[in-house]
């Protein structure tokens, strides 16, 4: 689950992927949820530090090696979900 706070996707290294990652915004999410690759991440914030949008019921691919290393907020206290899939 999702929430202000910034926190890694996964906390443990999955297999390695080839091309990257597709994230998933679920269907029942009421906040946009944040994608960076810092744990300072801000949710339109910052420009700085805004990272990638994701608004519900929507997906990002981006092309990543480590999973650990991606930090992702939503701007909601209630917690939101987000799915993936490595590629």
């Amino acid at each position: 689950m999702v929430n202000e706070n910034a926190q890694t996707l996964v906390n443990t290294e999955v297999h390695n992927n080839k091309s990257g990652i597709l994230l998933y915004s679920d269907l029942n999410n009421t906040d946009t949820l944040w994608v960076g690759y810092s744990s300072s991440i801000t949710a339109n914030q910052d420009n700085d530090m805004d990272g990638f949008p994701i608004f519900p019921v929507n997906t990002l691919e981006l092309e990543l090696a480590k999973p650990t290393e991606l930090f992702i907020r939503s701007t909601s206290l209630s917690a939101q979900k987000i799915w993936f899939i490595m590629l």
